[in-house]
């Protein structure tokens, strides 16, 4: 796609937006410092669970990570699964449109080797 085309499809979802008095869905998960970050290291290790995704990220506390999977729980980019054994446990796990952020990640990590 040439850059034209994507300013040009930026520039129409975002009228669109503004219209309708939508939201940027897209740039809140990128807006979020914790989405994002939980997103990638779901997409490393999938399915994880919540100790995983904490010793991933040291710097997150609990509740900020318990509220950043609560977050993508609702906006349907994971699942949350919960497993009624001895010990319990929960695993996440990224939907298919979780699945599909990988690309994003992808391009994002070439543009940082290529500029930084």
């Amino acid at each position: 796609m040439k850059n034209e085309d994507m300013i040009a499809e930026i520039a129409a979802r975002a009228k669109h937006i503004q219209e309708t008095n939508g939201r940027y869905t897209a740039f809140e998960i990128f807006q979020s410092k914790w989405y994002a970050r939980v997103l990638f290291e779901l997409c490393q290790k999938n399915p994880s669970r919540f100790g995983e995704l904490k010793k991933a990220i040291p710097e997150i506390s609990n509740v900020v990570l318990t509220s950043a999977l609560r977050g993508l729980e609702e906006r349907k980019l994971i699942t949350r699964e919960q497993f009624n054994e001895i010990p319990p446990h929960v695993e996440y796990t990224l939907t298919e449109s979780g699945l599909a952020i990988l690309p994003v990640f992808y391009e994002a990590i070439k543009w940082e080797k290529k500029y930084f």
